[in-house]
């Protein structure tokens, strides 16, 4: 191949002294532990809720269509559940406002690692930062079940703005 990419992947441990929460409380960014008073302030109630798949992709679509984005394709949001086994290889999240679905986040969980996969927030509903209710809770989970760390995946050094997101969440450059 010729090809060669390089990307800047950003981590934050899990694993600490003290109650889970408490410790991410800590780790994360004021900004973040605003966004998530918030969202909890809002009334954002986060389940998980493994057979939500069709609320996952529908707010995928909106979300990713209202950035002029790339949207996944409906065969990845049946393959998941056909292939993976909820609480084991994935959790999907879903953040509620009066029981409205206004956020959705995948992760899989694969080698001690919990990959941040597929966020989604409503366009309508991202100044109420659902999604900062969904990654604390999904975060603390993980961590509770022994998880060592939270991979927020690669992006290119030039995307500063998602750079600083991943570092408001305890997130640690790895080059």
């Amino acid at each position: 191949h010729d090809l060669v990419d390089f990307r800047v992947a950003h981590l934050t441990p899990l694993q600490g002294d003290g109650a889970a929460r408490d410790r991410l409380l800590e780790v994360i960014d004021s900004s973040a532990r605003r966004n998530v008073k918030k969202a909890e302030r809002a009334g954002t109630v986060v389940q998980a809720e493994p057979e939500s798949f069709d609320v996952l992709e529908r707010l995928h679509g909106e979300s990713m269509q209202a950035i002029g984005a790339v949207v996944k394709s409906s065969a990845f949001f049946e393959a998941v559940p056909r292939h993976l086994r909820s609480g084991r290889d994935f959790d999907l999240y879903v953040g509620r406002i009066d029981g409205v679905a206004v956020a959705a986040l995948l992760v899989l969980y694969a080698a001690g690692t919990v990959e941040y996969y597929v966020p989604a927030t409503h366009p309508e509903s991202r100044s109420l930062q659902p999604m900062a209710a969904l990654l604390l809770h999904a975060m603390t989970i993980a961590a509770e079940r022994g998880y060592a760390a939270w991979n927020w995946g690669g992006s290119w050094p030039t995307h500063t703005s998602l750079q600083r997101f991943k570092a408001k969440w305890g997130g640690q450059a790895v080059e």
